[in-house]
C-alpha cells in the first residue's frame, strides 16, 4: 500500500478546504483514440489498461486529478474533430490529449503539459529504399496521417503535397500494410497499440529518423472557465507529478515494454 508522503498530505488538505472541490456535473470531460488502450470497469467507469501507451495513461492521470478535485470520474468518447470543436463552442467541457500549438493557444484554455511526445514517420521494413530525410519523405507515393491532428498542419507548412488523411493512426497503418501509403506519421507512446489494432507487428515496420514534430499533451478546457478553475486543475497535476503518483503511472501505462 503507498504512503501518502506528508507534504502530499498537507496539500489534499489544503485543497479540500479550500473550495477547491466543482460540482461533479460542472465540466464535461472528453477524450479520444482510446480504444484498445481502456476498458469498462465493473462499475461502469473508463479504466486504462497497463502498458498499452499514452491513451491508457492520460486516462489514468486525469482520473487522479479528478480524484483530487472531487470530479466524478467519467468520461465522454468522441472522435478528436468533434471534441476539439465542443470545446471551442459549449460551456464547461474538457478534451485530453491535445497538442498545443500556436494556432490553438487562444481557442481554449490549457492544463499540463500531461506528458512529451516525438512524432517520427515509419515505413514499412522492406521497403527497398528507406526514407532518411524530409525530401525523401516528400517523394513517396503517399504518408498517412490521422484526422485532425498536428501532423497534418506541420507537414503542409513543409510544402508536403502527398499527405492522406484517415479516422485513426491504426487505419493509417492498415493502409501501410497494404502499400497504399509509404509512411505513416505517429508519436512513439501510442505506436504499438495501433500496431496491434491494424493487424501489424513491430517487426514489420521501421522508425525512420524523420521527426515530424515534437509536442507535448494536455487537457483542452472551454474558455467560459474560470481561471482560478483551471488553476486548480493545473494545481492537481502538479500534486501527482511532486508526489511521485505520476512517475508510477507512467511506469504501469505509459511505459510498453
Amino acid at each position: 500500500m503507498r504512503v501518502i508522503r506528508p507534504y502530499l498530505m498537507v496539500i489534499l488538505l489544503l485543497l479540500l478546504f479550500s473550495g477547491i472541490g466543482a460540482p461533479a456535473s460542472a465540466i464535461t470531460f472528453l477524450t479520444h483514440g482510446v480504444e484498445g488502450s481502456t476498458y469498462t470497469d465493473e462499475k461502469g467507469m473508463l479504466r486504462g489498461i497497463e502498458k498499452t501507451g499514452k491513451r491508457a495513461f492520460t486516462v489514468e492521470l486525469v482520473r487522479k486529478m479528478m480524484a483530487l478535485l472531487n470530479q466524478i470520474q467519467t468520461f465522454e468518447v468522441v472522435p478528436f474533430k468533434r471534441g476539439f470543436f465542443t470545446v471551442q463552442n459549449e460551456s464547461d467541457h474538457a478534451l485530453f490529449n491535445v497538442s498545443r500549438k500556436p494556432d490553438r493557444e487562444k481557442l481554449v484554455q490549457w492544463v499540463g503539459p500531461l506528458l512529451d511526445e516525438i512524432t517520427y514517420l515509419f515505413e514499412l521494413k522492406d521497403t527497398p529504399a528507406p526514407v532518411l530525410s524530409l525530401d525523401d519523405a516528400r517523394k513517396v507515393h503517399g504518408i498517412c496521417v490521422r484526422i485532425g491532428a498536428a501532423d497534418y498542419d506541420i507537414l503542409i507548412k513543409k510544402n508536403f503535397k502527398n499527405i492522406h488523411q484517415n479516422s485513426s493512426g491504426a487505419a493509417c497503418f492498415k493502409m501501410l500494410a497494404a502499400k497504399r501509403v509509404a509512411l505513416v506519421s505517429s508519436d512513439v507512446h501510442s505506436l504499438k497499440n495501433k500496431l496491434k489494432l491494424a493487424g501489424m507487428s513491430e517487426k514489420e515496420i521501421r522508425q525512420t529518423p524523420v521527426i515530424v514534430h515534437k509536442s507535448q499533451g494536455y487537457i483542452a478546457f472551454s474558455n467560459n472557465i474560470s481561471k482560478d478553475v483551471i488553476r486548480q486543475w493545473q494545481n492537481a497535476l502538479e500534486t501527482l507529478k511532486r508526489s511521485g503518483e505520476y512517475d508510477d503511472l507512467v511506469e504501469k501505462y505509459l511505459l510498453t515494454e
